[in-house]
């Protein structure tokens, strides 16, 4: 009979700690995945302004929000352009040319527009 309960104590002793050990975490484990063929655009303005139009290279176009430039570093819209030399020609809703140039875009980082009424 000794010998069982030395066996089962034995048994606990061994089982318990590695239940333990196998269930804990160290830290927060996160993953992210980005696409890393991606560059992105930011729209800002000193003064409030409606969404505008966006015309990327002559094939693509899409409505943009205009973020309102403060002292403060806000983050605003961002939107996914691929990365590369491109023509950007941005148009308020009266058809008024307010940016027209080519960019340079890279991957994986911003490009502010700024754009002013």
């Amino acid at each position: 009979m000794k010998k069982s309960i030395r066996q089962y104590l034995a048994q606990i002793f061994l089982l318990v700690p590695m239940a333990l050990l196998t269930s804990c975490r160290v830290g927060v484990m996160t993953h992210t995945r980005t696409l890393s063929d991606q560059g992105y655009i930011e729209i800002i303005c000193t003064d409030s302004h409606n969404p505008v139009s966006v015309f990327v290279d002559k094939d693509t176009t899409f409505e943009a929000k205009v973020t309102n430039e403060h002292k403060r570093n806000v983050k605003g819209q961002k939107y996914t352009v691929a990365p590369g030399k491109r023509h950007l020609v941005v148009k308020d809703e009266d058809g008024k040319v307010l940016y027209d140039r080519t960019v340079m875009i890279y991957a994986q980082q911003s490009k502010i527009i700024r754009i002013n009424k």
